[in-house]
């Protein structure tokens, strides 16, 4: 049975009552509870075994300055109530291990006293010339179970996944030995997960806080090292090695890619300890649908497996950690959609519309009645309604553009301002829930001078075929800028986020090598753009197309070259990085899945500038060759179309030029 003993002795004591927490102080006192009952005695040192002969272990528990004896076995010290005996052992797979094991806790290994002994000893020499070298003295520390070596000292572990205990409850062993705790839940004091898969709870969480997932062979390989002295687990290249992969252990079929992508997702799988496998494997842990191709999920998938989307994947990859897959399940297309509704403050669920002749507003529970849509039911519902009926008249008020798809805002413009006018009868209508609030404005109607940023909603079948085709520049005009707005936004922008999750993906000049050249292109067809939108939305039959052309001419000629020139260049640039960097590509994919993007790479869209000039100089022709002699816009076309056609062989004769260049070096 353990004692607890008062020791006297000049050295540094540091007492562990848990496992995860250490007090140190430097006394020349100490008290240490370890068992129930309770004794005075001097601290002591017991060499036991081959150690009592062992001069380099002698050495280092005179350090200490503490009584020191030698034994065999020990036995013959455990009950000494004189002294606080810590026992010294060789090995603790050995019978004098075992034997002691079962009378005391307080033991040591040899290569745990000897870190202790030189805990203190790195400052010496570091003395300078005048002043006196502060040397630390050796530390002595005091665990409340039997410590080997130091290899883990203060990790505090949680195990997840693991299915056999013999497997666990060896692994706990060890970690103890070798100064470690385990705890069961995961906490603020965890350094380390220990893990089989890539998924759960305790992974999620360890990822969301930055922990450090690790495999259990990290514990063997510290095991293997505990009689090195100065030998540590959290040395970053060996934490680096035993890291668990980000699909460590999963069992992965991609559905509906093409076969490029399936090769890339089989090589990141394989690089990240997973498998690429098919729906007949029985233990098939994800099944990742590309939702752009597959609508239904496989009718013979595992019932265990996760089904998710093929963003889950690319966003593993790109955090360089295994996503959370509630975030990406797959749905079908053909499944039931939940019952929609407005939710009420108080939890019910209303039907509330508004559409419909003359504006009418319909609710479950009536104008006024409860759990409706104006059912005064908390302090704050009255703001509450009152935005939501603002924004009904501004959009009921908007006249710039046909209601998106799926609206039920499709009156026409007439009949949408009756019902505004109808909408502000009611709310100014006696009893209205507005008038013990400050009078609400109106918002006016757009102003005709603003341009909208989309081409006007008209039958093209009325128009004449010089209008038809102009109309099909400006859509095309319309949509390229968009994608040069996409490029920017989606792909551009986040890449330069110096905050983005595991760093930068590209440096300050591979950024300025892909994207430097974009700028004064989206800038002038930016322009060009809102031109053709006020000429559109504002034609009259002497409109001038080709003067716009001509207007923009000299900065299309400016902007092109540098692009064009290096495309080619680019273009190889990306597909090496993509194949080196893993993250890079995935952030690609994740863009490309996006709608603004509309499942295009992001090379696709990065041909687009190299396509614009030819495609206009097409619809120019056509417009030109249904524009009459007499028209005052002829000569402006015949020059506009000119141009850009000077301005494509400039960039074509620059391109031969810089490519000619390229080739000495």
């Amino acid at each position: 049975m353990d004692r607890t003993c008062q020791a006297s002795f000049e050295c540094s004591v540091t007492s562990e009552h848990h496992p995860d927490e250490t007090t140190s102080s430097t006394v020349s006192h100490a008290t240490t509870t370890v068992g129930q009952s309770t004794c005075q005695g001097e601290l002591r040192l017991c060499l036991v075994g081959a150690l009592a002969t062992d001069d380099e272990a002698l050495g280092a528990a005179q350090k200490f300055k503490l009584s020191v004896v030698t034994s065999v076995d020990g036995l013959d010290y455990v009950y000494d109530a004189t002294y606080w005996t810590y026992f010294v052992l060789a090995d603790f797979d050995s019978a004098e291990y075992e034997e002691l094991h079962k009378h005391t806790s307080r033991l040591i290994g040899k290569p745990a006293l000897l870190d202790m002994a030189v805990g203190g000893e790195s400052n010496k020499g570091t003395a300078v010339v005048g002043v006196a070298a502060v040397v630390a003295q050796p530390q002595l520390v005091l665990h409340t179970r039997a410590v080997y070596c130091h290899v883990m000292k203060s990790c505090v572990m949680v195990f997840t996944g693991f299915r056999k205990r013999n497997e666990v409850a060896r692994l706990l062993k060890q970690i103890h030995f070798m100064g470690g705790s385990v705890k069961n839940e995961m906490s603020e004091k965890v350094t380390h997960l220990i893990a089989v898969t890539a998924t759960g709870e305790k992974y999620q969480y360890a990822v969301t806080f930055g922990v450090p997932v690790m495999t259990h062979h990290w514990v063997n390989t510290a095991w293997a090292h505990r009689d090195d002295q100065g030998a540590s687990a959290k040395k970053p290249e060996i934490m680096e090695q035993y890291k668990l992969g980000l699909f460590h252990n999963l069992r992965v079929v991609p559905v509906g890619f093409n076969a490029d992508d399936t090769e890339v997702m089989k090589r990141l799988l394989g690089d990240s300890r997973g498998t690429c496998t098919t729906l007949s494997d029985p233990a098939v842990t994800h099944v990742v649908l590309d939702d752009g191709n597959v609508k239904e999920k496989p009718p013979d998938y595992p019932s265990k497996a996760y089904v998710v989307k093929g963003e889950w994947f690319w966003a593993s990859i790109q955090m360089n950690a295994c996503a959370n897959e509630s975030m990406y399940m797959f749905e079908d297309t053909n499944e039931k959609p939940a019952a929609s509704g407005v939710v009420s403050p108080r939890g019910g669920s209303t039907t509330g519309s508004i559409g419909g002749v003359g504006g009418s507003i319909a609710s479950s529970g009536g104008e006024r009645g409860g759990g409706g849509l104006f059912s005064p039911a908390t302090p704050r519902s009255r703001s509450r309604r009152r935005k939501r009926l603002r924004e009904t008249m501004q959009q009921l008020a908007s006249d710039d553009s046909p209601c998106t798809p799926g609206s039920q805002l499709t009156l026409p413009a007439s009949k949408r301002r009756s019902s505004v006018a109808d909408l502000i009868s009611y709310m100014s209508g006696d009893g209205s829930f507005l008038e013990d609030s400050q009078h609400t404005p109106v918002c006016p109607l757009p102003s005709i001078k603003k341009t909208p940023l989309s081409p006007p909603n008209i039958d093209l079948r009325l128009l004449t075929y010089r209008q038809r085709v102009f109309h099909e520049l400006v859509k095309t005009e319309c949509n390229y800028v968009s994608i040069l707005d996409t490029i920017n936004k989606v792909i551009k922008e986040p890449l330069e986020d110096d905050s983005q999750p595991g760093g930068p993906m590209l440096d300050s000049q591979e950024l300025r090598y892909i994207f430097g050249n974009l700028p004064p292109i989206h800038d002038v067809h930016t322009k060009m753009r809102n031109d053709f939108l006020y000429l559109s939305h504002n034609w009259k039959p002497d409109a001038s197309i080709g003067q716009i052309v001509l207007n923009y001419s000299d900065d299309l000629e400016k902007a092109y070259p540098p692009f064009v020139n290096y495309f080619e260049n680019v273009k190889e640039m990306l597909a090496k990085i993509c194949h080196e960097r893993p993250r890079f590509h995935a952030f690609l994919k994740i863009a490309q899945s996006k709608p603004e993007c509309g499942r295009q790479s992001f090379q696709e869209l990065l041909i687009r500038p190299v396509q614009r000039l030819p495609s206009m100089s097409l619809l120019l022709c056509d417009i030109l060759k249904h524009t009459d002699k007499s028209h005052s816009d002829h000569s402006a076309l015949s020059k506009a179309l000119d141009k850009i056609k000077s301005v494509t062989m400039f960039i074509n004769d620059n391109k031969r030029k810089t490519e000619a260049k390229l080739k000495l070096f």
